[in-house]
């Protein structure tokens, strides 16, 4: 098998796992919103020891909610977009759209301009909810680049 071979099914082989390893089904956020499941932001290493989604933590940075950890399955993010931009997935499968559908319900605001998006759930990039400085954590706000991707 030549280089080239193994890369491609390597990458085969990564985008077959993507639906074991990141999309969440039956969760509070699922049935809140009406959905089967959706895509998470992160999903930690050990999630290939088959451990259940919803009892996998993450510890992000620059968050101070419950001291920067939260269950995977309750971070979204505008990333699982890329699936689609890259040809991963169909944007009319049902899993995307059901992702688009937290995605927009979650981390969309509404400015003066027209609609934005946040990075994640509990961004901690900006400043404060009282308006002073980011200093290492702060509070997420709308970022004009996720308008762009999200339109794309």
């Amino acid at each position: 098998m030549g280089e080239a071979d193994f890369l491609r099914e390597t990458a085969d082989a990564w985008n077959d796992a993507v639906d074991t390893l990141t999309y969440a089904q039956g969760t509070d956020l699922a049935k809140a919103a009406g959905v089967e499941g959706y895509y998470l932001r992160i999903t930690p290493k050990n999630a290939i020891k088959r451990i259940p989604l919803d009892k996998l933590w993450l510890k992000l940075a620059k968050h101070g909610y419950l001291g920067g950890r939260r269950r995977a399955v309750e971070v979204l993010s505008p990333d699982a977009l890329a699936l689609v931009r890259f040809g991963m997935r169909s944007p009319h499968d049902p899993r995307m759209q059901a992702t688009v559908k937290l995605i927009d319900s979650h981390l969309r605001g509404e400015m003066t301009t027209g609609s934005g998006w946040i990075r994640s759930t509990d961004d901690g990039y900006g400043e404060h909810k009282d308006g002073s400085p980011y200093d290492g954590t702060g509070i997420g706000h709308c970022w004009p680049l996720l308008a762009g991707e999200r339109g794309h």
